[in-house]
């Protein structure tokens, strides 16, 4: 408690402090999460309720973040059509503004909020979209300590869904369908050790350096050094949108910018993956 204490009395000051709208807006973001930490929810609601009802200064981005939080936070008090209603409006604009690692904690709220309502399909398919953006995460640094920390933020996400396939098994087992119950565990056993959600850059680079194919390992060079242009763009426009926001122009090329790497990167995947494959005969 005494950390989050200080965090709030840190976020409080630089909240005193800062001019620009957009970083007022989001020490905002930050103090309702310190705030909610301490079990103040009314606090917390009454900073995230104006940011989320209308873009601050036309700031569509913190809007978002402000409704992700709340989806978090309606969950947790049973309000699921609220959480759902944030979660989903959060998720279309997160998109939209490259904010992928906040795009993916948001689609895992998603299905946890399915999951809750007792809709498995709904949830499991929110997962699947939130598993889906790991790979692009993941290949974007080689810092093996910020690796780890992105392994754990996705287990949570596999944990839900082993536990959704584990129900589906369960119930197809109570109606005597053995061989699609079998598929079921499979496809747990699958996620159980889902590594290309949590690795998959690091073992198909593990599997590219003993390949003597010399296409191959300029392909997944090529790969990661897309992906090291689009970390570094992303770093460059979240500077730019805590300081000016993010409908300032140059913000608005950076995500440009990203968009068409992100283009090259599934050229240069759909690629290697072709030549990768195993050949008959």
């Amino acid at each position: 408690m005494a950390e989050f204490t200080q965090a709030s009395a840190h976020n409080s000051e630089a909240l005193r402090l800062a001019t620009p709208p957009s970083a007022r807006s989001r020490i905002l973001l930050r103090l309702a999460a310190d705030y909610y930490a301490q079990g103040k929810s009314a606090d917390a609601f009454g900073m995230l309720d104006p940011l989320a009802a209308a873009a601050p200064n036309g700031d569509a981005l913190v809007q978002a973040l402000a409704r992700a939080q709340r989806a978090k936070m309606y969950r947790a008090a049973g309000d699921l059509v609220a959480a759902r209603r944030n979660a989903e409006l959060a998720i279309s604009a997160l998109r939209s503004f490259e904010a992928v690692t906040d795009e993916f904690d948001t689609r895992v709220e998603l299905a946890r909020i399915e999951r809750d309502a007792g809709d498995e399909v709904k949830s499991a398919a929110a997962l699947e979209r939130a598993l889906s953006l790991t790979e692009e995460i993941t290949a974007q640094t080689a810092n093996p300590e910020y690796r780890a920390s992105i392994a754990q933020s996705v287990r949570p996400a596999l944990d839900i869904k082993v536990a959704l396939l584990w129900n589906t098994y369960e119930r197809l087992v109570a109606q005597k369908k053995v061989a699609e119950a079998r598929a079921v565990a499979l496809e747990s056993l699958r996620a159980a050790d889902n590594s290309r959600a949590i690795a998959f850059d690091q073992l198909r680079a593990q599997r590219l350096d003993s390949d003597a194919d010399p296409k191959l390992l300029e392909l997944q060079r090529r790969v990661s050094a897309l992906y090291r242009d689009i970390a570094e763009r992303r770093f460059q426009l979240s500077t730019r949108e805590d300081r000016i926001g993010s409908n300032d122009r140059s913000a608005r090329a950076l995500r440009e910018d990203i968009a068409r790497l992100r283009v090259q990167v599934g050229v240069a995947n759909t690629e290697l993956a072709a030549r990768a494959a195993p050949r008959g005969g």
